[in-house]
């Protein structure tokens, strides 16, 4: 499963300090995969459905969606979440 991040826009959200980033094209993600090949690269999972992923990367909680967003929160600078989200996509491939 590649996805290529620079196909991905940020965007501060309003209510938080967190960034999400989201694909111009919308995925299907199988997330129940997604979590056994990140729990096995030690990632933490927090849990994981269908439609939502919910873990801790870099001591950030981090909830990647199956449509492809990926949202860092309690971060307030776009370039520290950047390089989650990229880590994140990293370990997937």
């Amino acid at each position: 499963m590649k996805l290529d991040f620079s196909e991905f826009v940020p965007k501060p959200c309003r209510s938080s300090d967190s960034f999400q980033f989201v694909p111009k094209k919308e995925e299907k993600l199988d997330l129940m995969k997604i979590s056994k090949i990140l729990e096995s690269k030690g990632v933490f999972i927090d849990f994981a459905t269908e439609f939502l992923l919910s873990m801790k990367v870099n001591n950030k909680k981090t909830s990647l969606f199956r449509s492809g967003k990926i949202i860092i929160k309690e971060i307030d600078n776009e370039e520290d979440a950047k390089k989650i989200a990229e880590k994140v996509f990293s370990l997937i491939d």
